[in-house]
């Protein structure tokens, strides 16, 4: 049997609306009260009661900051390609973790690290603090992506994998169209049209959208890489 350490739960209450604390939300489990909290840091990602992320996306881009005045200290005698690989390990990776979770937070909370990774990059590749930020993803290596294409990324081979692995353990069903004749469009999946601005950060809607625009029915005299349709967004 399961067994539950009640001194070590917590729990909240999730809304996108701020809730006055009423004391109405209580939950005991045999008679010991659960604290309720706002915030939590489970398994890395840090959530609050908004789903706003704001803290989480704070705590990473005080590491990419710190990350990036390390690089600035040292990329006059280390050459870009190890620079780049010490990126990758301790940068890129703590912005992939889950952002197709906390990626769905608004554009304003996450221009503060993006900027922070844009500075990081210029620092990786040795470019001047206002060289142009087109041109450095450009000149970057192909697995090196801004904020919101990480997350498109992301999204779409979670996607993809699902659809290749029929086995795969989730609990989304994603529907193709049924068509008579062999089509080129025979792949593409069924999206419902959300019918608000909030739906559409859901990831049945965002992944599954995102899965048509990075592997779209290639045209018979072209292949474009999935990194080439994200950057040309």
């Amino acid at each position: 049997m399961l067994s539950l350490n009640l001194s070590k739960t917590k729990h909240m209450v999730l809304s996108p609306f701020r809730i006055a604390d009423t004391g109405q939300c209580d939950l005991i489990v045999d008679s010991e009260k659960i604290e309720r909290v706002v915030e939590f840091t489970y398994l890395g990602l840090t959530i609050d009661s908004a789903l706003k992320w704001t803290n989480h996306i704070q705590k990473l881009k005080s590491d990419v900051t710190s990350a990036s005045g390390l690089f600035w200290k040292i990329s006059s005698f280390i050459p870009v390609k190890q620079l780049s690989i010490m990126y990758h390990a301790f940068v890129q990776s703590k912005l992939k973790y889950l952002i197709f979770i906390w990626g769905a937070a608004s554009r304003s909370r996450l221009k503060p690290l993006q900027t922070a990774q844009n500075r990081c990059l210029k620092a990786v590749y040795k470019r001047p603090r206002l060289y142009p930020t087109m041109n450095l993803y450009a000149e970057a290596d192909e697995s090196t992506l801004p904020i919101n294409a990480l997350r498109e990324l992301q999204a779409a081979s979670i996607i993809h994998n699902h659809l290749q692995n029929p086995l795969a353990h989730h609990n989304q069903n994603y529907e193709r169209p049924d068509h008579r004749y062999s089509l080129r469009n025979q792949s593409s999946l069924y999206v419902s049209q959300p019918t608000t601005e909030f739906a559409k950060k859901a990831f049945t809607y965002y992944a599954a959208t995102a899965h048509q625009r990075l592997h779209p029915p290639p045209p018979p005299t072209t292949n474009n890489h999935p990194r080439q349709n994200i950057i040309n967004e």
